[in-house]
């Protein structure tokens, strides 16, 4: 799946451009993920995760970059996130690259409960709801996923060791790729484990790309 994402809804610079800048004005982010990983989980907190979830589903478009922040990085120390080799999820990819969207649609539309801030899983998503024409639906989700997108390119970066993108999964970090227009097939990977996850560097020509998947930091 990850080699075969063909981001046919993501291929001009135009909607990049608004996926971006479209309404976010989020800067350069520096993560602490204890400070984060306290956060979700008490309470009282304003960036309590169930708090913001509850705003994340019912109004995306309200949540500010900090409240993104806590609800994405977050994830990892909640029970809202996938395995990587969680059968629903190779069945989903399995359904969208067929082309049985409705399908996809079900068994997508019960990840995305159990892992709403998944860009992979709100990807394949969109591009169901496009095939499907569900107009409703699709302008729902692109609005998450703007913002989760925007997050994570904020992240860092990207372009040197200490200021990576950092990405909560493999497959997020393909869909990252994609969104920065990187041909990945033609550059070289090399990888290593970091205090805050497992780096990978992608590399051609001299040019470097970081990106880290904390799904792998230790809690």
């Amino acid at each position: 799946m990850k080699n075969n994402l063909k981001l046919n809804l993501i291929k001009s610079l135009f909607f990049l451009g608004f996926l971006i800048l479209g309404g976010f004005a989020f800067g350069q982010n520096k993560i602490d993920f204890s400070e984060i990983k306290k956060n979700v989980q008490d309470k009282e907190s304003p960036y309590y995760y169930e708090r913001l979830l509850f705003k994340f589903r019912g109004m995306p478009q309200s949540i500010d970059s900090t409240e993104a922040f806590n609800l994405y990085y977050g994830t990892k120390f909640t029970d809202h996130h996938l395995e990587e080799m969680n059968p629903n999820f190779s069945k989903f990819r399995e359904k969208f690259q067929q082309r049985d969207f409705k399908e996809a649609i079900k068994i997508g539309e019960d990840l995305h409960f159990k892992a709403p801030t998944n860009l992979e899983v709100l990807l394949i998503l969109l591009q169901c709801y496009e095939q499907e024409k569900d107009q409703n639906k699709f302008v729902w989700t692109i609005q998450k996923f703007r913002m989760i997108s925007a997050t994570v390119l904020t992240s860092g970066e990207g372009n040197k060791e200490d200021s990576p993108y950092l990405v909560n999964t493999v497959g997020e970090e393909y869909v990252l790729l994609n969104l920065l227009k990187v041909p990945f097939q033609n550059y070289k990977r090399s990888s290593k484990s970091t205090k805050d996850g497992m780096m990978d560097i992608w590399e051609k020509d001299g040019e470097k790309i970081y990106i880290n998947v904390v799904g792998y930091a230790p809690e």
